[in-house]
Formats: structure tokens, sequence, C-alpha cells
């Protein structure tokens, strides 16, 4: 990628500012490791298969399943950490909202994004490679925090020694690398990371309980990534594979991301969840610690929110946000929530309807963690859809079930009904209903899993 600035907006906002200084950071990073240089996604890859849904919706389990197959190509995270590298990110879009045009599109968004796309790696092969991307993981989580390739290598090295000199768990490994990279700045927390409290207490027993955004600026959106070796795809890997995209807040980008593959069949996994099991998972994940993705530029007042966490709960928006949200800045948070899971379905529903030449499959999250023929009858379908055979090691991953991922408290069947007296009034509006019908669930919620 070449060293020149890459800002999109000529306004003198303070993000652009920060994405500005990341990019500089991360071309200096390269100046000790090079990256090779990666195929363009927008002149190779031939079909994209899109995880639309809302978030909690269960996008992460399903990811997570295809990532086992060898058959698909994805990205090792999110992709808005790179969207925002290219400024296609609230506040620097006209949008005012998640929401991305096509005409917004532009070569840098793809210059970012066609370096991730690839394949999980079965071993550790190359150390200088992991430990670049290491050291830019941790420039995009924290950006005030400034390290060296050769250091991250160094507490890389010195943290494979004490694993053997293996890397076989990436929880295990993070939770000890990163209680290194807390040595030597205090600013990084292992907390703010997808990895089990108890994990970051025993490695790094010295990091403080999680409070607030990981900091004032950052890039990608907490939990952070734990990095796992990776493997680059080829172009002729790009034109033969589906590229795997699940990120959330994509139901609002969906003609951007018809713009930026324009050679590529688009397909879409509707995936489904009932109302009353996503919104109560908004609501965990909005007193959580992290799911911060958004400093937004009106104060909010979001009752049981904002008024609950008065040093940040007035200006930090958590999970995707969709067009209108100012509407909902000072309603009650099971509101908020509501408005976000209507909103990314009704966003999904009309992209379908407006394009129907789009190949999509509708499923439901309680059927890839039900009962074993639940789970063995969503992996033929969506192993039907997709042409996987039925030995596909993601078809086997489906069938024996899936540990939770970025999960904020252990699964449980109608774990929803211990929120019931605040969650019912909401879920009997007029507009959730109408929105439960369209999506195939019954309108009693005790039929609700």
């Amino acid at each position: 990628m070449p060293r020149t600035s890459l800002a999109a907006s000529t306004r003198p906002h303070r993000r652009a500012v920060l994405h500005e200084q990341v990019r500089e950071r991360l071309f200096e990073l390269r100046e000790e490791v090079p990256r090779p240089a990666a195929p363009r996604l927008r002149e190779h890859v031939g079909e994209v298969v899109v995880i639309a849904s809302s978030s909690r919706g269960g996008s992460s389990v399903l990811a997570e399943a295809l990532r086992a197959s060898g058959r698909a190509l994805h990205f090792p995270a999110e992709v808005n950490a790179f969207l925002s590298l290219a400024d296609l990110v609230y506040p620097l879009t006209g949008e005012r909202s998640d929401a991305l045009t096509a005409d917004e599109v532009n070569d840098n968004a793809d210059a970012w994004l066609s370096e991730q796309v690839g394949h999980p790696a079965d071993a550790l092969t190359d150390e200088p490679r992991f430990a670049l991307e290491l050291a830019e993981r941790l420039t995009l989580q924290w950006p005030s925090v400034v390290v060296t390739v050769e250091q991250v290598a160094g507490w890389m090295r010195d943290t494979l020694a004490e694993l053997g000199g293996t890397f076989s768990d990436a929880a295990l490994f993070h939770a000890r690398f990163l209680a290194r990279v807390h040595r030597h700045d205090p600013r990084v927390n292992p907390y703010y990371y997808d990895l089990p409290g108890a994990l970051v207490a025993a490695h790094c027993p010295e990091a403080p309980p999680p409070c607030g955004p990981p900091s004032e600026d950052f890039i990608e959106e907490p939990p952070f990534v734990c990095v796992r070796p990776w493997r680059s795809a080829t172009a002729e890997e790009m034109a033969s594979m589906p590229l795997v995209i699940k990120t959330p807040s994509n139901v609002y980008r969906l003609d951007a991301l018809r713009a930026l593959f324009p050679a590529a069949r688009l397909r879409i996994v509707h995936l489904v969840r009932n109302p009353a099991g996503s919104i109560n998972g908004l609501i965990d994940g909005w007193l959580h610690h992290g799911f911060f993705s958004h400093q937004v530029d009106l104060r909010l007042g979001i009752r049981g929110y904002s008024d609950r966490f008065p040093e940040w709960g007035g200006s930090w928006w958590k999970f995707d946000l969709p067009p209108g949200w100012e509407s909902c800045r000072k309603a009650s948070l099971v509101e908020v929530c509501a408005y976000q899971w209507r909103a990314a379905h009704e966003a999904i529903l009309s992209f379908l309807e407006r394009n129907p030449d789009i190949s999509s499959e509708c499923l439901r999250f309680e059927d890839l963690v039900g009962s074993a023929m639940r789970r063995g009858q969503a992996a033929s379908a969506i192993g039907a859809w997709m042409g996987l055979p039925d030995d596909d090691a993601c078809l086997r991953t489906l069938r024996e079930g899936l540990p939770p991922v970025m999960a904020t408290t252990a699964p449980r069947r109608r774990r929803w009904e211990q929120r019931a007296s605040e969650l019912l009034p909401v879920l009997q509006h007029p507009d959730v209903m109408e929105m439960v019908e369209r999506l195939g669930y019954a309108d009693d919620p005790a039929a609700w899993e």
C-alpha cells in the first residue's frame, strides 16, 4: 500500500486526525517488517456470503463454524476497524449512522480489506509476520500506546517459550502475552479482550477491573480480538472460494458491499433470532464493559444506561448505529435495544425486496444452538445452500455444537425471562410484533426460546 494520506474526509474532525495518526503508525511498523502486496478484492473475489443479522443475533457463532471449513475465505475479525482506516465510518461519512452508500466506497477500503482476507493457519510458521500482526492489532486497539515490531516479537517469543514453543491455545497465549504488554504500559488492560475473566485474573492479577471504554480513542471495538496465525488468500483462492463477512453493522452497508465487490456474486444468510433473546443479549452488552462503538455528537439520555454510567453513558453508543438512532437517544435502554433489533432486520428485508435476484437463506439461531436434531437440520440447510460436502468440517462443527463466542454471560435457555417484566411491554409493541411476524416467529413470547 502506498504511503500516502488515505483520509477521505477534509473536515477537521478529531476522529479523522486519529485515523491519520494510526495509519502513519501502521506504515512505520511495516518499515520494520514489510507486508507482501495483497491481491485486490475488487479485482478477484468471485463470491461474497454476508451473514446478515442484528447484533447479539448469533452471527459470531455461525461465522466461527464456517471458519472450520477450508472451502471459504474470511477476515480475522470485524471489518469496522479497516473501514475506519478508509474514513468510511460515523461521523466521517454523510450518513450519520453505520449506513454506507455505494457512492462512498473507495479504493482505500479495498486496499485495507484486501490485506486481511485469508484462512486461519494450522500452525505458527512465520514469526516475523505474526509479530507484525500483533503489533498492528495493538495499534488499532490502543492507539496511544506506541510499540515496535521488535518489542512485540520479544514478548511473543518469551510467551511461546513458556508454552513449549508452539501456538496451540489462542486464549492462553494472549493472557500471557498481554500480561507482558500490560507491564510495559499499564493502559493495555487484558480484560478488554475476548478472554475469560478468570484467565486474565490468573495471568495478569495486577490489571484493574474494567470500567467504561478502554480509552478515549480506539479503532477496533472491544471486546478486542485475539490474533491467531493467519494465511493470506491468493488471487486464485479469491476467485474460487466464497468470502464470508459477518459484521452486524454491515446490514446498513449491503449496497456498499455490492459496489465494493462489483464482479462478485453476493449472497445473504439472514440469521434471525427471536426478539426476546436478541434484545436481552443487547441489554447485557450495553451493561458490559465492552461493545463501545461510537462516541456520538448528541447527548445520550438513555434510561438505565446513561444515568447508571454518568461518566461515559452520555456520549458512548454501543453496538451498531442504525439510521434514525437520534430518535431514541432519550428512550429507555430496552427501547433502544428493541430499535436496534428491528432496524437491523428491516434493513436486511428491505435490501432483499429491492434485489430479488440475490440468493438468500434464512436460518434461525435457535436451531444452531438447539438439540442435536435441530443442529443437524441447520447444518444440512447451510451445507446445501453453500454447496459444502456432507463431511465438511464446518458442518461437523455445527452438528457437534460450538462454545459461546463474544458472550457476556453463560448461555441458558430462555435466559431472557429474568427480564420478562421489563421486556414484555416492548415486545408487545406493534412495530416489534410486525417484525416478529415477518421473521416467521409465533406471536406468543411463551413460545420463544
